[in-house]
This record gives structure tokens, C-alpha cells and sequence, in this order.
């Protein structure tokens, strides 16, 4: 009853929470709308924007025992974070959350949440990035080294934060602590971060001097790499599959082992109680005879009228000190004999 106390206590704290990321996501679309610039809007945005939308989002990995997906469109987030700046990543981020989620839900609440906890991840990984290391845009101005530490922090940060708000949520529904929720089901999915981080990167370079036709030639690339990456977590997948069959297996041997134990434990049970009701039985029937012999031995020796000893007890006890005497010369007995006159008469 408790443990059901605290699950339903956990669980009214879903709807607010999902409230209250949903407004501060909502607060942080409104603010990138307003403060970014019209002018860095082109032809090559709206590209990106598209095929992240429409084409990347699409290639997802549903996270298991969650209402999730894992898309490659964070790679394309991060490239347009690295072309056109924070701002145009975190709508990008909101929109990409918006579309996706209208996939793995009908509930507008989920549906924005889902937009919202993209668009807040989004933000804190532009608040870190710009404090730590500048602009987007002039991350690759720098040397290699100072670019490898920007992208990783990009990386880090957009993981934490958004498999982060995403843990607590789903430990909120399912009434389970934050951290194992988030260890069991989001701890693997920081390969998919840092890779998308360093494809970026690469791709940042290759886009400036090449211009947006090289996207036709990476996006494939894009999307062999992480079929490939789909086809690891199916393999990961069918071994947990097979691990929790083991486990069920096993539950199920220890149950009917269980269950054999409990019917000897009752059969030895009952054979005990049987086995009382016998020796009951046994006692009785003793009791009763013991019994009926001293009753035929008192009727033997006794006088039915006036139930004082008869001659047959009399000859028995001569008999047996007759017999005493014989064996001890030092033992001694007599025979007093009364005779009463007209004793017959007196009965009658």
C-alpha cells in the first residue's frame, strides 16, 4: 500500500512538470523569434530546415520503454547552429520537437513537450557554448583544438540537457528515481550526440567552400552511418530480449519450484496428521481394551451380588503364595477360615 502511495504521488507531478517545460519553451521560441535576424534567413537555411524537418526526423530509433524517438536530425541542429547561430538552431530545434512528436503521439500536451524540451535543451547548449567559446559562427575560425573542445561541449550539453528533462519526465510517469531512469534508457545515447557534434563540425567547413550541393553528397553518408548505428541497437535489443526471456525463464523454474516445495510441505502436512489420528485411534482402542480386561477380571474374581472377592480369587492368592512360599523358606502366610452358621438361610 505505501509503495502504491508514493507511485501515485510521483505521478501527479507529470502533468506540471510537462506544463512547466512547455513554457519555458514557448518563452524561448518567442525570444530567438524576436531577436533573430530576417537578413540571415536564405535559400540554404530553408534547405536544411526542410530536410532536417521532413527527411531526418524521419529515420528514428524509438527508445525502448519510452515515449521517444532518436533521430539524426541533431546533427543537422548543430550544422545549422555552426552556419547561422544559436538562435536559428533552437527554432530549428522546436520545430524538428514539433514535427516528431505528432509521430509518437496524439496528445498536444506530449506533442509540446516534446517541441519545448528540444527547444530548452537547445537553448542552455547555445547559453554554455557562446559563454564559454563565442559566437557559433566563429567556431571554425579558431584552431582544431579549440574547435574539438567547442563541439564536444556542444555535444555534452545538448546530451545532458535533453535526455535529461526527458528522464525526468518519464521517472515522473513510471514513479522510478531520476537517475535510474535516465542510466537505464538514455545513458547509450550519448554516441549519437558526440557523433552528430563531429559531422557537423566537418560538414560546417565543407559547406562554407563548397556550397549547399554538397548536402546531396553527406546525407547519405549521414544516413548510412546511422542505419548502421539502427542496426547495432536491433542486435542490442534482441540480446536484452533474449536476456529478459532467461529471466523470465528463470523466474518461472524458481516459481515451480516454489510451488513443488509448498505440495510436499502440505503432503508431509497431512501425513503427520493422519499419522496423529492413527496413534489417536491406536490409544483409544488400548484404553478400551485395557478396559474391558479389567472389567472380565473383576467379574472373574468377584461376586456378582455382593461384589466381594469369590473363591476364585481365593484360590488364586493361596496359589500364589503357595508358590512364593516355595521359593523362600523364610516367607510365611496362614488361611483364616470363618464359618458362619445358617449363612445360606441369612441370604435368603
Amino acid at each position: 500500500m505505501e509503495t502504491t502511495l508514493k507511485l501515485t504521488d510521483r505521478q501527479t507531478f507529470i502533468t506540471p512538470y510537462r506544463w512547466l517545460i512547455v513554457a519555458l519553451g514557448a518563452t524561448v521560441v518567442v525570444i530567438s523569434s524576436w531577436w533573430l535576424p530576417l537578413a540571415s534567413i536564405d535559400v540554404r537555411f530553408l534547405l536544411l530546415s526542410a530536410f532536417t524537418i521532413l527527411v531526418s526526423s524521419r529515420a528514428a530509433i524509438r527508445i525502448p520503454h519510452a515515449n521517444a524517438n532518436v533521430t539524426v536530425s541533431d546533427t543537422f541542429i548543430f550544422l545549422v547552429m555552426l552556419l547561422y547561430g544559436g538562435l536559428a538552431g533552437i527554432l530549428l530545434a522546436a520545430a524538428e520537437g514539433l514535427f516528431s512528436g505528432l509521430r509518437i503521439s496524439k496528445t498536444p500536451l506530449v506533442v509540446a513537450f516534446n517541441s519545448a524540451m528540444m527547444a530548452c535543451s537547445t537553448f542552455l547548449t547555445v547559453v554554455v557554448v557562446q559563454f564559454f567559446f563565442g559566437p557559433f559562427p566563429e567556431l571554425r575560425m579558431h584552431d582544431w583544438r579549440f574547435l574539438i573542445a567547442a563541439l564536444g561541449t556542444m555535444a555534452l550539453v545538448q546530451y545532458f540537457a535533453n535526455t535529461g528533462f526527458s528522464a525526468i519526465g518519464l521517472a515522473l510517469k513510471q514513479g522510478q528515481s531520476i537517475w535510474r531512469t535516465w542510466n537505464k534508457h538514455y545513458l547509450w545515447l550519448s554516441i549519437t550526440y558526440i557523433a552528430g557534434a563531429a559531422v557537423a563540425g566537418a560538414v560546417a567547413n565543407v559547406v562554407r567552400q563548397a556550397g549547399i550541393s554538397v548536402l546531396f553528397v553527406i546525407a547519405p553518408i549521414i544516413l548510412i552511418i546511422y542505419f548502421t548505428y539502427q542496426k547495432y541497437l536491433s542486435e542490442i535489443r534482441a540480446t536484452a530480449a533474449q536476456a529478459e526471456q532467461a529471466e523470465r525463464d528463470r523466474a518461472e523454474a524458481e516459481k515451480a519450484r516454489a510451488e513443488a516445495e509448498r505440495e510436499r510441505a502440505e503432503q508431509a502436512e497431512r501425513h503427520v496428521e493422519e499419522l496423529n489420528r492413527h496413534i489417536a485411534e491406536q490409544e483409544r482402542i488400548g484404553a478400551q481394551l485395557q478396559e474391558s480386561k479389567d472389567h472380565f477380571r473383576r467379574a472373574a474374581f468377584h461376586d456378582a451380588l455382593t461384589n466381594l472377592p469369590n473363591r476364585a480369587l481365593l484360590a488364586e492368592n493361596l496359589k500364589f503364595v503357595m508358590e512364593r512360599g516355595k521359593q523362600s523358606e523364610d516367607y510365611q502366610f496362614a488361611v483364616l477360615f470363618l464359618d458362619l452358621d445358617r449363612f445360606q438361610e441369612r441370604e435368603r
